[in-house]
């Protein structure tokens, strides 16, 4: 899913994040971070590793897989970016 692509750039942009945190970055329960994070394991995008300082938490790392889909997701979204700043000139151009 989309939420579960973004759950992949979020790991890539901060490695070693948990769940929580995916969770207060994404309006997200704890528990359905928990289920994503299940699924995108058992996918073998990501792996998980008991913190070194605080061993409750777990630190979720991109596997090779999940790091060149969120890459990818990650190229496609500046694309957009790049598109619309385009359109926008565009418009702005055809209005004067």
């Amino acid at each position: 899913t989309m939420t579960e692509v973004h759950l992949l750039v979020d790991i890539m942009e901060q490695p070693g994040i948990g769940v929580s945190e995916l969770g207060r970055l994404n309006l997200k329960t704890r528990g359905a971070i928990s289920q994503m994070v299940k699924k995108l394991e058992q996918s073998g995008m990501i792996t998980k590793s008991v913190n070194e300082q605080h061993a409750r938490i777990l630190d979720l790392h991109l596997t090779p897989l999940g790091l060149a889909i969120a890459r990818e997701h990650a190229e496609i979204n500046h694309f957009y970016k790049v598109l619309q700043c385009y359109n926008d000139i565009l418009q702005e151009t055809n209005n004067k």
